[in-house]
């Protein structure tokens, strides 16, 4: 009887670790298969890296325009971003309290220069709390053969015009957009 019962608490030992185990796992995954949190300063965001996505390190034609986050997939391929792009505002000779309305109005001419570009829908938002415009577009990809669907949120934070943007294989963009959601609902202003 003895034997028993030293046997019933070990097992209770280990299945006890096994729940701690997946417990804290879950927490470090986000609950939605994700990676830890980041704290990224330059963007002034936290966020977690979506399963499957990694870190991607900027190159100095991205950091120009503004990139500060840069993940990537790359089978199938997908990629999410975040862009502040601080000359806007000198540009368009606006001030931070139209820059909201600025936004609104032209965030589908900014991304015209896309080939074959074509705008599919075009609505407020909301990020982060925040009041933002979505808009979702196809253009052609760099091979030439590839239609790539995107999907930019713009919203002012902090002053600042930011641009959270997704884009993937039209084909593999339903399937995708899960990353994209899941990666939206982790996002904190630092």
């Amino acid at each position: 009887m003895r034997l028993s019962q030293l046997q019933a608490w070990f097992l209770a030992v280990i299945l006890v670790a096994f729940l701690v185990f997946m417990v804290v796992d879950t927490i470090n995954k986000g609950f939605n298969g994700s990676g830890p949190l980041i704290s990224n300063t330059t963007a002034g965001l936290s966020y977690r890296v979506p399963t499957k996505y990694q870190s991607v390190e900027t190159v100095a034609a991205e950091n120009k325009i503004g990139l500060v986050v840069k993940l990537l997939r790359t089978d199938p391929i997908s990629q999410i971003s975040i862009r502040i792009d601080s000359n806007m505002m000198l540009e368009a000779g606006i001030t931070q309290t139209k820059l909201g309305d600025y936004l609104d109005q032209n965030v589908s001419e900014l991304y015209r220069q896309y080939p074959s570009y074509k705008q599919l829908s075009v609505g407020p938002t909301k990020l982060l709390g925040q009041p933002a415009t979505e808009f979702v577009f196809t253009y052609q990809g760099m091979d030439k053969t590839t239609r790539m669907k995107m999907d930019v949120i713009g919203l002012v934070l902090k002053g600042k015009p930011y641009f959270f943007e997704f884009q993937a294989p039209e084909v593999e963009y339903a399937k995708r957009l899960v990353d994209w959601k899941n990666f939206q609902r982790n996002l904190v202003a630092l």
